[in-house]
């Protein structure tokens, strides 16, 4: 059976606190989008946010890839804060409005979809 929900948002530094860059602000996914590059948002390291508002995802399967997904300073197969590499620095995102849409394009670009 397919599961009525491939990911779930997390928000509010649910997974805990980031360090570093908040490298994204604002995104924004209608849930199709093959990559993160392709949802909209501020421009990369434009933000007015901090980490306790990073965003986070629960995928309903594993993988192994480049986004990371951590809990706390420990890394996480398919749920937790979700950090991204952008010039050699890991960083977080970060979004009042991170919702199933933003999490659903994670999870696919994951692997998990």
């Amino acid at each position: 059976p397919v599961p009525l929900y491939w990911a779930v948002a997390r928000q509010r530094a649910y997974f805990g606190q980031g360090t570093g860059p908040i490298i994204l602000d604002d995104v924004v996914c209608n849930g199709t989008e093959a990559t993160l590059a392709d949802c909209s948002s501020n421009p990369a390291n434009s933000h007015n946010c901090y980490h306790y508002k990073d965003a986070g995802v629960h995928c309903l399967v594993e993988a192994d890839v480049p986004i990371r997904l951590m809990i706390g300073n420990q890394s996480s197969t398919n749920e937790g804060r979700v950090e991204v590499l952008y010039n050699g620095v890991w960083g977080t995102i970060c979004d009042d409005s991170w919702g199933y849409n933003e999490a659903l394009v994670i999870c696919h670009k994951l692997g998990f979809i």
